[in-house]
């Protein structure tokens, strides 16, 4: 029988496998048969041929918290991850989605934001303190909508930049 934590561990990363899936367009692989990438779960969107493949990182966190508010979400979240907080850059967005595993409530929030201003170049943002937002099915349409804009922009660089460099 696993110990409690690595109980937990385990069925958030369940948790967010099937929230991940509810859409038939999203591939998720799991990064944790290996050394600490600083995420759990790598996510590619569609299969459609792209310079900038969409795809975004999953950091999974776990509790038996009840977790029943946002407030108590962001609280346990920011405790937990102030002690985890990934060293290094990565090249594509990230999340972190937290789960209660006594009441299957999730909550994310962005660890690598995506930006994509009108008539600027995409960017992405590391963010210092997170928010924590309910996770449900229009919040995963949301940070998959976000990173496919995000990744849209970088292909479209991209080509601007090699015509520059031709």
């Amino acid at each position: 029988m696993p110990e409690v934590a690595e109980y937990d561990s385990l069925r958030a990363e369940m948790l967010a496998h099937l929230v991940l899936t509810r859409r038939k367009d999203v591939y998720v692989v799991d990064l944790n048969n290996g050394p600490d990438l600083g995420i759990d779960l790598f996510v590619r969107i569609g299969n459609k041929p792209s310079k900038a493949v969409p795809c975004f990182g999953v950091q999974v966190l776990g509790t038996d918290d009840n977790l029943l508010s946002m407030q108590v979400a962001n609280r346990y979240a920011n405790r937990k991850w102030k002690h985890q907080r990934a060293s290094g850059y990565f090249l594509f967005p990230v999340v972190v989605f937290l789960f209660s595993t006594s009441n299957d409530k999730g909550y994310f929030s962005w660890l690598v934001e995506p930006y994509t201003p009108p008539n600027e170049d995409p960017r992405l943002t590391p963010v210092e303190i997170l928010e924590m937002t309910k996770l449900d099915k229009s919040a995963v349409d949301m940070i998959l909508d976000r990173v496919l804009q995000w990744a849209d922009g970088m292909e479209k660089m991209i080509e601007r930049e090699s015509k520059e460099i031709q």
